[in-house]
C-alpha cells in the first residue's frame, strides 16, 4: 500500500520509528534491559500494483544497514510463488516462515549478527564493475532454476545518459561478481541496480517473466521441515557506484 501510494521516501523513518515505539513501550511495561529487533523482508510485489519499480524494498534494506542488531532483514520475497498480485500462496508462507525462523535463531538463540546477503562495495575500473558482497553462508552461486532466469542474472546499470550496458555478469570469487559493461560509463549518477526493475502489471514471483527478480544466492544447507532449500537470496538494491 505505501508504495502504491508513493510513501517510499518515507518509509524508512517510519521504519525506524516503528521499532523504536516498540522498543520504548515494551521496555517499560517488562523492565527490560535487552533490545527487541524487528525483523523484516522486502517487498517483491510491487509490479502487481502497476509500477515497475518501487522505493519501498530499497527503503527496507536502507533501514537495516543504518539501523544494525534494531532492524533485520530476512531477506527478499521475490523466490516464493504467489495466489495473487501482492499474496504469497500458503505453501511460500510456510516457506517464509522457515527463514524466519532461521535468521531469529541466528539472532535471539546464537547471539549472531545477521545481514542477508548484500553489497559490500560496489567499484567501478574503466568498463568493469566489481561487487563485493556479504556472504551468510558458503559460496555464490547463479541459480536459473529454482528462479526463472532475468537478464543480466537480474544486475541493471544505470546512469543520467545510459551511456552505457551490461554485456556480462559473472561470479569470479566466493564473494565477488564482475559486472562488464558495453563500454566506460561517461552519464552521471552511475548506480548497480539488482532485482529493480519488472513489468508493471505483472504478478511477482519466482516463475513469472515479468517479475522483478533475480538469481544470486548463496549455498546455506541449514535444513527445512518441509523439504524447502533455506538459501539466501541477493536482496533487491539500487547502489551507487564508487
Amino acid at each position: 500500500s505505501d508504495s502504491y501510494a508513493g510513501n517510499s521516501a518515507s518509509y524508512e523513518s517510519y521504519l525506524v520509528e516503528w521499532q523504536e515505539d516498540y522498543e520504548t513501550d515494551v521496555k517499560a511495561i517488562t523492565g527490560q534491559v535487552e533490545d527487541i529487533p524487528m525483523f523484516t523482508d522486502q517487498m517483491s510485489s510491487y509490479t502487481g500494483y502497476l509500477s515497475a519499480t518501487s522505493g519501498v524494498p530499497i527503503a527496507q534494506l536502507a533501514a537495516s544497514e543504518n539501523n544494525p542488531g534494531k532492524i533485520i532483514l530476512v531477506g527478499p520475497k521475490y523466490i516464493f510463488n504467489y495466489s495473487d498480485e501482492a499474496h504469497l500462496n500458503a505453501a511460500s508462507y510456510r516457506w517464509l516462515g522457515e527463514y524466519y525462523g532461521k535468521v531469529m535463531k541466528k539472532v535471539l538463540v546464537d547471539n549472531q549478527t545477521w545481514r542477508p546477503l548484500s553489497p559490500n562495495s560496489i567499484v567501478r575500473t574503466g568498463s568493469v564493475i566489481l561487487v563485493d558482497f556479504h556472504v551468510p553462508a558458503g559460496q555464490m552461486v547463479l541459480d536459473t532454476t529454482l528462479v526463472n532466469m532475468k537478464a543480466n542474472y537480474g544486475f541493471e546499470y544505470h546512469d543520467s545518459t545510459s551511456s552505457a550496458t551490461i554485456t556480462n555478469v559473472e561470479i569470479i570469487d566466493n564473494d565477488t561478481v564482475r559486472v562488464t559493461l558495453s563500454g566506460i560509463p561517461t552519464g552521471a549518477n552511475k548506480r548497480l541496480r539488482y532485482a529493480y526493475t519488472g513489468t508493471s502489471g505483472s504478478w511477482p514471483g519466482a516463475h513469472v517473466a515479468g517479475s522483478a527478480r533475480g538469481n544470486l544466492r548463496d549455498t546455506d544447507s541449514t535444513p527445512s521441515l518441509y523439504g524447502n532449500t533455506l538459501y539466501n537470496w541477493a536482496v533487491h538494491f539500487d547502489k551507487a557506484i564508487q
